[in-house]
C-alpha cells in the first residue's frame, strides 16, 4: 500500500469510476496524520486552486506561493473543503509544502472547525 506523508502535495481524481476519462485531475494537500497515512486506505486532502486575485491567506483559505511548492501560479488551500480519499485516487505526488506552511493550514482548519 502507497503511503503518502502530511503536507504532501498531490494529483487526485476526484470524479466515479464512469466519469474518470473526462474528470479533471485537481491537485490536494494532504493534512491527515502519519501514523493514519501509513495505516489506512485512506487519507484526508484539502484542495488546492490557482490563486489569480487573492494575495493574502483569510480563514478558510491559506495561500501558497509557487516558488514554496514549485507550481506554475500561487494556490490556495481551502480549509473549509475537507476531503477524506481512497489512495487509489491518488495520480501521483507533486511535492510536499514547507512546514512554516503546515502549521497555516493548521490554524486554518482548527478556525473552520472551532477548535482551539
Amino acid at each position: 500500500m502507497k503511503s503518502y506523508k502530511h503536507g504532501d502535495i498531490v494529483m487526485i481524481n476526484l470524479g466515479s469510476a464512469e466519469e474518470s476519462e473526462r474528470s479533471q485531475p485537481r491537485y490536494a494537500v494532504v493534512i491527515s496524520a502519519d501514523v493514519i497515512n501509513e495505516h489506512l486506505q485512506t487519507v484526508i486532502v484539502c484542495p488546492l486552486i490557482e490563486s489569480k486575485q487573492v494575495s493574502k491567506s483569510r480563514i478558510g483559505a491559506t495561500l501558497i506561493p509557487k516558488e514554496a511548492i514549485g507550481m506554475e501560479a500561487n494556490c490556495l488551500v481551502f480549509s473549509l473543503q475537507i476531503k477524506t480519499i481512497a489512495k487509489e485516487r491518488i495520480l501521483r505526488k507533486v511535492s510536499s509544502l514547507p512546514t512554516d506552511y503546515l502549521l497555516q493550514i493548521k490554524e486554518s482548519v482548527q478556525a473552520v472547525l472551532n477548535f482551539d
